[in-house]
């Protein structure tokens, strides 16, 4: 009988290793209620450090019992107002609370116990995110100042706090100096960044904060100088100046100037090499939840409205996997507390693939660029399987997905000699709480290749039984998995980032409206044009992320100009890393300031459209303090302008429109419905307010112009012919009390349209 035992093991053993399948159970009873991010964690031993070997083991470092995480915990409701000792039972430091849901530091070893408490529903993080102006301002009606045009601008954020979360903050420049009356900044200029929180300092002794430090007043921050990421990113000095930036002596200012700024710089997946690897969880979606808390807590204590741009993001799931993420925003928004977030930049190739339950299979091409990858699979609970073979489709094998139990792992090691291209695929279900009747999967491929070697494959998702229908859905969550459309089944759309596809949070996505620019050298670059990525009837640019969601609503919920947007740098990381492509073809400006250059260059990606967007509802919200998210839909349902004419508003890929930020102010200050008063500036006059004194000027000719003044409240104040025979007239504003007025041009030698002006 012994010997029939050891004979019937080995033959098990035989056949698993011929195969290459073997299955790990996860017996862990309670880490359903665990995000997927926690339970792979404490399944790879609490370590994030997981690499493809040689031999096709997969090598991951023991676990470390000093690890901590930061996560969002949902207690039931009955339970929540005794949540203290349970957190104190398991040496857990409470960051906050919203009603029945917490963020928590906590020690990672403690987390299966946690989770084993009754009063405990769910405890959830996610990984840190990743990183995704002059024409910007003509073309979405904000501040048509030059370009051979002034205007005068009553709305210019003043009183709100436009906050920012980015990374590579410079925060000595110029360009957030408090201007002088020259409309530049001296050196003894105080910063408009009024408090910064950077996740990464160093300076953590005596410091509040879970991670890193604060530094509030113009002389802290100054001397801090930049973030401490800076020798890695730029992203967020250019994302600050397209929101908030004064242009310094530059045309390149931003959209709420005159706004007070308030900075976090949390950490992205290319930060990781600034990491200490005991503190890897520490930096997860909560720690990014905090980072707004921090932003909106800064703005309740001065009493001021704020928006939030959000110029990063994660992929979506289909699992509401991020269920306590945006429930935790949607507490900390309303009444001028806004979030503003980018929707993400995988449009370029089909990254959906979706078997409907009449077929028998769907399939496609897979290009692996990193040498780790993920896919989202959910089916309706009935079996499928996932077929894989090399990019020609020899050396097939399958993953059959109808034995496998929660929190258990099929995986199979592949050969593809014809690519010297060898591997493996995995794929591990997980219960869904908010699913419980569908299956999740995620599909995971691993390889030895570098990122531009042959890394393509063949999958496809197909029924596990004849006759027996499933459909199965799959959506690539890794930046660098892509599928093929040109294989066959695969899609365009359906993937978004977050927190960008939250109800709650106003997604961006981009538009393009300056393909082509001049640099420092006077050439002008060509290169999106003659690379052909820009569609004349098709302004969307060709990067921009758009759903609809996983849940069927659609995002973006407005689209801004993300195509070659010019803006400040950060000097520190320019000192630190020398770029001739850089300076060749993105350069376009250089100032110095208190002995630093500075650079003004162009960049693209939903990451440039969101700070539009913000800084928008910046100036929105200096003229109604008030709005909320809502109200803000409200507008931009009222006001958008319909990028391609022929389509139902909102759709997948525009959501509301392209953001007009003008005719959104008139809106919010009850204009638009006013007889007489355009919901567009006026083209081809120049207007300038000194004092009391408006100053109209054609610059191209002579022409009639006749100026008339409206109350905020519609009523009729003047109306003066200021121009009868000439290009230049007068308008005397001494009979205005002190307020902001609308003006509306009529006449020839330019295009009628309306401006708003402040009277001192």
């Amino acid at each position: 009988m012994i010997v029939g035992n050891r004979l019937l093991k080995l033959v098990v053993v035989m056949w698993a290793l011929m195969s290459a399948v073997y299955i790990v159970a996860r017996t862990e009873n309670n880490r359903y209620k665990m995000s997927a991010y926690l339970r792979e964690a404490l399944c790879n031993g609490g370590i994030e450090n997981v690499k493809y070997g040689g031999s096709g083991a997969v090598v991951r470092e023991p676990a470390r019992e000093t690890r901590s995480v930061i996560a969002f915990v949902n207690i039931r409701s009955e339970s929540a107002d005794s949540h203290i000792g349970l957190f104190d039972k398991y040496d857990a430091e409470v960051l906050d609370a919203r009603g029945d849901i917490f963020i928590v530091k906590m020690p990672m070893y403690l987390l299966d116990s946690i989770c084993g408490e009754d009063a405990v529903r769910r405890i959830e993080a996610g990984r840190c995110c990743s990183v995704c102006l002059d024409s910007t301002a003509l073309k979405m009606n904000i501040i048509p100042v030059y370009q051979g045009q002034s205007l005068p601008q009553a709305y210019t954020g003043k009183g709100v706090v436009m906050g920012l979360m980015d990374v590579g903050f410079d925060f000595t420049n110029p360009t957030f100096r408090t201007a002088s009356e020259g409309g530049s900044a001296a050196e003894s200029s105080p910063t408009r960044i009024k408090a910064v929180w950077d996740m990464l300092s160093a300076d953590t002794a005596g410091s509040s904060r879970p991670v890193g430090a604060e530094y509030t007043g113009s002389d802290a921050i100054l001397g801090y100088g930049s973030s401490a990421d800076s020798k890695l990113q730029w992203h967020g000095s250019h994302t600050l100046g397209i929101a908030a930036g004064n242009g310094y002596i530059t045309p390149y200012r931003g959209v709420a100037y005159d706004s007070d700024i308030c900075l976090v710089s949390n950490v992205v997946t290319s930060d990781m090499p600034l990491v200490n690897a005991k503190d890897l969880y520490l930096y997860t979606s909560a720690t990014d939840a905090l980072g707004f808390k921090y932003i909106f807590d800064y703005a309740e204590n001065c009493g001021r409205p704020c928006v939030i741009s959000f110029s990063e993001g994660f992929p979506a799931t289909y699992d509401h996997d991020d269920w306590l993420y945006q429930e935790y925003l949607k507490r900390i928004t309303g009444p001028g507390r806004i979030i503003v977030a980018s929707t993400g930049n995988e449009a370029l190739m089909p990254t959906y693939l979706h078997k409907e339950a009449g077929k028998d299979v769907v399939g496609c091409g897979v290009y692996t660029g990193d040498m780790s990858q993920r896919i989202l699979v959910k089916s309706d609970g009935k079996p499928f399987l996932v077929r894989f073979s090399d990019f020609t489709g020899n050396n097939p094998f399958v993953l059959c997905c109808d034995t496998l139990d929660n929190d258990s792992t099929v995986s199979v090691n592949f050969d593809f000699p014809s690519q010297d291209f060898k591997g493996n695929v995995s794929i591990t279900r997980y219960y869904s709480p908010f699913m419980p009747e569908a299956a999740t999967y995620m599909l995971t491929i691993s390889h030895d290749k570098e990122h531009r070697a042959d890394t393509r494959m063949r999958m496809s998702l197909e029924n596990r039984i004849d006759g027996r229908c499933v459909e199965v859905e799959a959506m690539c969550v890794s930046a660098s998995v892509k599928f093929y459309e040109e294989d066959g089944d695969a899609e365009y759309g359906h993937i978004l980032h977050g927190p960008a596809y939250f109800d709650g949070v106003i997604g961006v996505g981009a538009t393009v409206r300056r393909p082509v620019y001049r640099l420092i050298t006077g050439e002008e670059n060509r290169s999106l044009i003659e690379q052909g990525l820009v569609k004349k009837d098709w302004p969307l640019a060709y990067f921009s992320s758009y759903g609809p969601t996983a849940d069927g609503r659609t995002k973006p919920d407005v689209v801004a100009n993300g195509m070659v947007v010019i803006s400040s740098d950060n000097s520190f990381f320019r000192e630190s890393n020398k770029d001739e492509y850089y300076e060749r073809n993105h350069l376009v400006a250089k100032t110095e300031f208190c002995g630093r250059v500075y650079d003004w260059h162009g960049a693209w990606g939903t990451s440039m459209s969101a700070p539009v967007v913000g800084g928008a509802i910046a100036l929105w919200l200096e003229a109604c303090p008030t709005l909320s998210p809502d109200d803000i839909i409200g507008i931009l349902k009222a006001t958008c302008n319909h990028p391609v004419e022929g389509y139902d508003y909102p759709m997948d890929c525009f959501g509301y429109g392209e953001i007009d930020v003008y005719k959104g102010l008139l809106y919010v200050l009850g204009l638009t419905d006013i007889s007489g008063i355009s919901a567009n500036r006026p083209e081809g006059v120049d207007v300038r307010l000194s004092g009391r004194k408006l100053t109209v000027e054609l610059p191209d000719g002579t022409g009639n112009v006749t100026a008339t003044v409206y109350s905020l409240v519609g009523h009729k104040i003047m109306s003066e012919n200021i121009i009868s025979d000439g290009n230049c007239g007068v308008l005397n504003l001494e009979r205005l009390a002190g307020g902001v007025y609308a003006v509306q041009f009529e006449g020839s030698g330019f295009v009628s349209g309306s401006v708003l002006i402040r009277v001192q």
